[in-house]
């Protein structure tokens, strides 16, 4: 459980009165469904809750490009996975046209994106924070500087030492 202090929590709380409706219209556009809507706009603040420091509410434009992102990528992972949900029941009707190769590689491929995050959380919080923000929230390198208040050329530099880290925790995790 996450608990902010008062400064965090009022933060917390005007993002969410100001965003929550404009979130909950990017959702709904993508997932065509209220209640699944109002659930991605919920678990798009929780994603926003674990980095909040990191926002800077004085610079309105890129806080609402961040949310958008957020919770344009949530909405879509949501819809992504109902999506795979909904082809498992239909594989389930009709047993025979199983390609057990492509389900092989399906779990194969959640097995090495499971893998990839966990080793990406084994790292130093300042690397992980900007490959989560680069690759994950799809921000540019001059989106991450202004929100971490960094340069560009300082955001590159991380993203490089943050593949290499990367690189060597996937390595350890093989021995």
């Amino acid at each position: 459980m996450m608990l902010f202090n008062t400064e965090k929590r009022a933060k917390f709380k005007n993002l969410y009165e100001t965003y929550r409706d404009y979130m909950y219209w990017i959702s709904y556009d993508i997932i065509k469904n209220e209640q699944d809507a109002e659930d991605c706009v919920h678990n798009s603040f929780i994603k926003v809750s674990k980095i909040l420091d990191k926002l800077d509410l004085q610079k309105p434009d890129g806080t609402k490009m961040f949310l958008t992102i957020i919770a344009r990528n949530t909405a879509i992972d949501f819809y992504r996975k109902k999506k795979k949900m909904q082809d498992w029941e239909e594989i389930d009707k009709v047993e025979d046209i199983i390609d057990w190769k492509q389900v092989e590689e399906n779990i194969i491929d959640q097995y090495n994106y499971q893998r990839l995050i966990k080793a990406i959380d084994n790292l130093p919080e300042k690397f992980s924070d900007v490959l989560r923000l680069r690759y994950i929230f799809e921000l540019s390198a001059k989106q991450i500087a202004v929100q971490l208040s960094s340069s560009e050329t300082s955001v590159y530099s991380r993203i490089c030492r943050a593949k290499q880290l990367l690189l060597e925790e996937l390595e350890k995790e093989k021995d």
